[in-house]
């Protein structure tokens, strides 16, 4: 039940090229991306980027509003060393080890070694919102002016994890386990 994004409402400016962030007119960055489609020609379609947020998903440039989402997975940089790591694993404490460069695919790692060990290890980056509260809630849109940023990560020892519990077992899942 991390949440890995965060959704924000962009104040464009009159030209819908600029996002207002922090008192200043930052550039929207246009990727042109082509894709095929089934039984179809290829589509290329323009891509808009709030560098600091993340991809516009909705664009209202007639208001002069657009809509952004910043996600941990577009941070993505060491999962494939997770995943090889964890297959050189010889332990549950290598295979802890190797699951701290999990960055983004956010998945419930159980694993077992040789000598009877178990560990459980739900790790991601899980963003710091020292804002978040009753008031301004991070599941809600947020305004992309500056004041609702990421402060970084939370660290993987302060996320919940688990080795060799006294009832000898972990059960998880994707869901909540009540």
């Amino acid at each position: 039940f991390y949440d890995l994004s965060d959704v924000y409402v962009e104040e464009l400016d009159s030209t819908g090229k600029k996002v207002n962030f922090n008192g200043a007119m930052v550039d929207i960055v246009e990727v042109q991306h082509t894709f095929q489609v089934a039984n179809s020609n290829p589509v290329t379609e323009t891509i808009r980027i709030v560098p600091h947020h993340g991809p516009i998903i909705e664009w209202d440039p007639a208001n002069n509003r657009a809509v952004s989402m910043k996600w941990t997975g577009h941070q993505v940089d060491t999962d494939f060393d997770a995943f090889f790591g964890l297959a050189r694993a010889g332990s549950v404490a290598e295979a802890k080890v190797a699951l701290e460069n999990a960055t983004s695919v956010n998945q419930n790692f159980v694993v077992i070694d040789d000598q009877d060990n178990i560990g459980w290890f739900p790790y991601s980056r899980v963003p710091i919102r020292s804002w978040a509260n009753l008031e301004t809630p991070p599941w809600m849109p947020l305004p992309g002016t500056g004041g609702y940023e990421w402060e970084g990560f939370m660290d993987y020892a302060d996320l919940p994890q688990m080795v060799n519990p006294p009832n000898g077992f972990i059960a998880t899942a994707n869901q909540d386990m009540t």
